[in-house]
């Protein structure tokens, strides 16, 4: 199997990679002034704890008075990280034990690339949010196109994301809204827990007291889970 990933990589090359712990920011914060632009790339990180991101904001342990926003293009790439606890996310938004004040929006479009994590624990994520043990006052919107790619998690309690919105053990005050395009693209998670989501909003022992709008069109694509466990929604929200 990691002959078979490794045919994806050509190339290494040290992206940019937006990851703030600890701090606070006032005021709107953006990935970049324009558009994350990846092209014909290569990344693969191999090793306990590995973590391959590109494209990438992520807030932990944080505090945000303003909104976070993320907008990037992913074309003809790919994304590897090998190892338990391996986490290959791209385009995507991550907010953890944090407070945002204001809105989290994510726009993503990925074409013909690949994006793979193997490994115990393994979450592999393509424009997408996901959000964690945190308190959002503003509104949640993700928009993501994926065409002719591919998103897949291996290993036990694997994760895998395309065009979707994860929200857990968090409170949201405003509206929660999910609008995705996936065409002739597939997302697989193999392994115990596996679980895998495209164009659709899962969320877990959580508070929203804004509607929640998902809208997904999905055309040509296939979204599997294989282990024990295993569940794969395509255009769905789920609410436990």
């Amino acid at each position: 199997m990691l002959k078979t990933m490794s045919k994806f990589i050509f190339c290494i090359v040290l992206l940019s990679l937006l990851m703030f712990a600890g701090t606070m920011t006032t005021g709107a914060f953006a990935a970049d002034r324009g558009p994350i632009h990846i092209k014909n790339d290569g990344k693969e990180i191999a090793g306990k704890g590995a973590s391959a991101n590109t494209g990438v904001i992520r807030k932990k342990n944080s505090s945000v008075t303003g909104s976070v926003s993320s907008k990037s293009v992913v074309d003809r790439s790919s994304n590897t990280a090998i190892g338990k606890d391996a986490e290959a996310i791209r385009g995507s938004v991550i907010i953890e034990n944090s407070s945002v004040g204001g809105s989290v929006a994510g726009n993503s479009s990925i074409k013909q690339s690949t994006n793979t994590a193997i490994g115990e624990g393994a979450s592999a994520a393509i424009g997408s949010i996901t959000i964690k043990n945190s308190n959002i006052t503003g509104k949640i919107n993700n928009k993501s196109e994926a065409n002719k790619s591919s998103n897949t998690a291996i290993g036990k309690g694997a994760k895998s994301r395309m065009g979707s919105v994860d929200i857990s053990s968090s409170k949201i005050s405003g509206k929660v809204s999910n609008r995705s395009r996936v065409s002739s693209s597939s997302n697989t998670a193999i392994g115990t827990n596996s679980s895998a989501n495209m164009g659709s909003i899962a969320m877990e022992d959580s508070d929203v007291t804004g509607e929640v709008m998902n809208e997904s069109n999905v055309e040509s694509s296939s979204n599997s889970a294989k282990g024990e466990g295993a569940e794969a929604n395509v255009g769905s929200v789920v609410m436990e």
